[in-house]
């Protein structure tokens, strides 16, 4: 389901973006994956294999509408501490001690990232996955 709905969203997304006066040229497409989808994640696989289908979406769409001037990415965020995260304190202290950094992101991280990627900075950047996430992928 997951996968899914990022598949409809892009496939939505990039039709308006043809559409516009712009014909798309300039254009930036960013989608969220995570840190699990970069690697096997063992008990939570139906979740695993729909992140790595985002990425391999970001991948292939960044093929497609290259030649439109379309830049398609994925951000793969590691732990980040949100309502929904804080609701399991013990697996995220667990996950603080796993990262290099030993501390959780914020969302000002992965805002931070999509605003480079978005950005002229980041015009280059297509079929990137750009991984935020303090280091905790290392670990895997």
């Amino acid at each position: 389901m997951r996968a899914h709905a990022v598949f409809i969203g892009l496939k939505h997304g990039l039709k308006a973006f043809l559409d516009s006066p712009s014909k798309g040229k300039g254009c930036s497409v960013i989608i969220i994956s995570s840190v699990a989808g970069l690697q096997g994640v063992p008990l939570i696989s139906p979740y695993t294999a729909s992140k790595f289908a985002v990425r391999g979406l970001a991948a292939i769409a960044s093929q497609e509408y290259g030649k439109f001037g379309i830049r398609v990415n994925a951000i793969c965020p590691g732990f980040i501490e949100t309502p929904f995260s804080m609701q399991h304190p013990e697996l995220l202290d667990a996950m603080k001690e796993k990262a290099s950094l030993q501390r959780l992101g914020s969302p000002k991280h992965i805002a931070n990232a999509a605003l480079f990627l978005a950005s002229d900075a980041g015009d280059f950047c297509t079929g990137t996955t750009l991984k935020v996430d303090g280091g905790i992928s290392n670990w895997y």
